[in-house]
């Protein structure tokens, strides 16, 4: 059998989504593991020049699921799986869009921080240094929704 692809991995049944309990330190009380495709269908509606912070797609995928959490872990597992499959051709979701709190770039994605300004800046979006990481400018004018 030939190598799993990212789109695979996207695709897998997973026996997901699925509700557990949240562990304590995330405040307990129920808690989402999503499907990655349920990830890659909001991404995939964050239109260019705008961005959406990790939080609130979490937020999003818990209300559809009526419960109190969306696991941090898996989502954003899940997003970098995404990345991936932009980069091997299989998917169009703009994964770049999605950034962490405060308008953060995330050094996770493929090809770090500069990867990450550079989809950025194609979208029109500028990106500005504080301290040691990098941020939106101007983030609450380009959060979506």
């Amino acid at each position: 059998m030939g190598k799993t692809t990212f789109l695979d991995r996207i695709q897998s049944k997973h026996d997901l989504p699925k509700i557990k309990d949240a562990p304590d330190i995330w405040g307990g009380g129920s808690m989402l593991i999503p499907h990655p495709t349920e990830v890659m269908k909001i991404i995939d509606c964050v239109p260019k020049g705008k961005i959406m912070d990790i939080n609130t797609l979490r937020t999003q995928l818990a209300e559809q699921h009526n419960v109190d959490i969306c696991c941090p872990m898996t989502t954003g597992i899940f997003i970098k799986i995404i990345a991936e499959a932009y980069l091997e051709g299989s998917v169009n979701s703009p994964y770049w869009r999605v950034v962490k709190k405060n308008g953060e770039l995330n050094q996770k994605f493929p090809g770090g921080i500069d990867e990450h300004r550079k989809q950025l800046s194609c979208d029109g979006l500028s990106v500005i240094k504080k301290g040691n990481k990098y941020y939106v400018k101007d983030v609450d004018q380009h959060l979506y929704p």
